[in-house]
């Protein structure tokens, strides 16, 4: 019986500290759910500024929903903007909560300047820009202005209610709300402004409401809309105001008399326009916008796909028309259309030709720029321009042939292109850089010049030109980088070439007229396989970098007027044997002959009075140095080979021994 008793006692102990266990369990409980509890907090302002004072200090970092009424000032906004950034919300037991901000201004009144009406609030420049914690807001129901960027950023926020009384939203105010999915606009409003929902991702329809005036600048630029409900009342739409977005059609309300193409670029998905039967200004033929007559092609739906045959009526296709409309694969023009818009047909690289009716005098600025599948086409017969870049890019464009009217091919208009050959006979005016980086080029017949412009061939692979007699001008790159161009006859008409016209290409060897009196910077700057070239007897200088990196001039004749030789001049040529420096030269830049390894003497005429610093660094070669002055001239820094010996007039000895720059030589003799 005792030992019964013992086990009963033992069960009662046990019974006894489970139950106890459990009550200091349930009370620790009801703490903490009690501190949580805590992240919702309402306060009535009485006074603005004194926000942050009506709310206990232990309550600062676990608060999670806020109600506020009364008047803000910019003070309590700050404090506001502190609540809605902060990195992390704990509860008054300092347990970590979910991190979120809620926010209630529904009855409150925002004053932060003293402009402020009575009554009404103006939402704040830059208000909660960049709260990472803000997940809901309510706005003050007497709001009618939304300042810039008074949202931007704000990552969490999924909904967005403008109260009734809104006129206008600013510039970014919602801009980069990556969460917002859904926003709900009063009829009050009247303006969206520029980049306003600009990167709001998941933002995937909006119905925008009667009374609406104005559509800023990229408002939905990059936004995730598919389809946006356009009411009558809208005036303008800004440029890039539905960029990248998902929109299959875009209605075109009765009020709308201005439409910027740049509206709806990159809208891949973008099918058809619709226009108000009540617009003045604009129609549409089968859902691509013209003018009211339709005669005028004013944009091509970008998510066009396949053919495209125009209608007779059509005379004009304006500026960006067919931009980038990449699955396009042709365009049937109309025999009655008459000019051809800026870059109307630029980044449709589907299509693969194009007749252009004979109508057409000019194909203006980057017309085909980047129509990279572009083989033929068919140039009409009263053509006189080709514009800039008009062909710029085309790739697969190998042969084009120009009308006998042809007067004008301007600044890169086929560069980058495929094009091979070039009959250019009948042109008056060749603008810059009109055929560089065509890779494929060969051959150009040129027409009677005066000059060459700058960077026509550059980067082309041609192999022969034969430049006109008349040309005076050789100008600046025209041939730079032209490798598989080994010779070149230049006319004696030529009497100056500009600044590297002839670097980095292939030249083997080239004669100068006599003619020439200037030869600029670079001239035939790395032209590795340079090996020969008789230089214009009346030059007086030689400029910095002229020969720089000819590495296979073996040897040169300088004319006898040379007075100066510019930095660098020579710098590199490491087959260079030797080098007689007439006796005019008086001056010798910085690095003219640094490492030209291959010099094994150097003679310093009498008549030079300056050198530059380093001329003879880097000639590991160099055995012998001569000196022709009585007395030595100053120089600093000319030779870094502690080998090379140098030669001084007889009794000098001592004078270069002491000479600064001379006397780093260690051997020194006379002769």
């Amino acid at each position: 019986m005792r030992k019964v008793t013992i086990n009963r006692k033992c069960v009662i102990c046990v019974l006894m500290l489970l139950i106890a266990s459990s009550l200091f369990a349930q009370v620790k409980e009801n703490k903490v759910k009690k501190a949580r509890d805590k992240d919702a907090c309402f306060v009535k302002v009485r006074k603005p500024g004194e926000l942050k004072q009506r709310i206990p200090e232990k309550m600062i970092m676990a608060i999670r929903i806020l109600k506020v009424e009364g008047n803000i000032n910019s003070q309590d906004v700050k404090f506001l903007k502190y609540l809605a950034s902060r990195t992390t919300i704990k509860d008054t037991l300092g347990n970590k909560l979910e991190p979120f901000f809620d926010l209630d201004l529904t009855n409150a009144t925002i004053m932060t300047n003293s402009f402020s009406k009575p009554g009404v609030s103006d939402i704040p420049d830059g208000f909660l820009k960049g709260s990472k914690l803000l997940r809901r807001i309510l706005l003050p129901m007497n709001t009618e202005i939304i300042g810039i960027s008074a949202f931007q950023g704000c990552e969490q926020i999924k909904e967005i209610k403008l109260p009734m009384g809104t006129k206008s939203v600013g510039a970014y105010s919602f801009s980069g709300c990556t969460a917002l999915e859904s926003v709900s606009l009063p009829r009050t409003l009247k303006d969206i402004g520029p980049g306003c929902y600009e990167g709001c991702k998941t933002l995937a329809i909006i119905s925008l409401p009667d009374g609406i005036e104005s559509i800023g600048a990229e408002a939905f630029k990059n936004s995730g809309i598919a389809k946006i409900q356009m009411p009558e009342t809208v005036k303008s739409i800004g440029k890039g105001a539905f960029a990248n977005t998902k929109i299959e059609f875009l209605e075109i309300p009765a009020s709308l008399s201005k439409f910027d193409e740049s509206s709806v670029s990159g809208c891949y998905r973008l099918q058809n326009f619709y226009v108000s039967t009540s617009n003045v200004s604009f129609s549409d033929i089968n859902g691509i916008l013209t003018d009211k007559n339709k005669s005028t092609i004013i944009k091509v739906p970008v998510g066009r796909q396949g053919k495209c045959e125009l209608p007779q009526s059509v005379t004009k296709i304006s500026s960006h028309a067919f931009a980038n409309c990449k699955a396009i694969r042709e365009i049937v023009l109309p025999k009655a259309l008459a000019e051809i818009g800026n870059a109307a047909f630029s980044g449709c690289c589907g299509i693969s030709s194009m007749i252009i009716p004979d109508k057409i005098t000019k194909i203006p600025r980057r017309t085909f720029e980047g129509c990279t599948d572009l083989l033929l086409v068919r140039l009409p017969i009263n053509l006189k321009e080709i514009g800039p870049y008009a062909f710029e890019g085309c790739t697969s464009l190998h042969e084009i042939k120009l009308g006998a009217n042809v007067e004008s091919v301007d600044t890169a208009a086929f560069s980058n292109s495929g094009i091979i050959e070039m009959d250019l006979t009948m042109v008056k005016n060749l603008g810059k850089d009109a055929f560089s980086k065509c890779s494929e080029l060969k051959t150009v017949k040129l027409p009677p010049l005066e000059e060459i412009p700058s960077g026509a061939f550059r980067c082309s692979g041609l192999t022969s030109i034969i430049l006109p007699q008349g040309v005076r001008t050789i100008g600046s790159s025209s041939f730079k980088l032209c490798k598989n161009l080994q010779n070149i006859e230049i006319p004696e008409s030529v009497t100056k070439i500009n600044q590297s016209a002839f670097a980095g290409s292939g030249l083997q060897s080239i004669v100068l007229p006599d003619a020439i009196t200037l030869l600029a910077n670079n001239v035939f700057e790395s032209c590795k396989s340079l090996k020969i070239i008789q230089l214009p007897k009346y030059i007086t200088s030689l400029s910095h970098n002229i020969f720089d990196g000819c590495s296979q001039l073996v040897s040169i004749n300088l004319p006898d007027d040379i007075q100066a030789i510019g930095s660098e001049a020579f710098c590199r040529c490491k087959s260079l044997l030797s080098i007689t420096l007439p006796t005019s030269l008086t001056t010798l830049g910085d690095k003219v002959f640094n490492g030209c390894s291959s010099l094994v003497t150097f003679d310093f005429p009498v008549s030079v009075r300056t050198i530059g610093r380093k001329t003879l660094y880097d000639c590991e070669g160099l055995q012998t140095v001569t000196c022709h002055w009585a007395e030595p001239i100053i120089i600093k820094d000319v030779i870094d080979n502690k080998t090379t010996t140098l030669s001084v007039p007889s009794g000098t000895l001592k004078a270069y021994k002491k000479a600064k720059g001379w006397k780093k030589f260690k051997n020194i003799v006379e002769y």
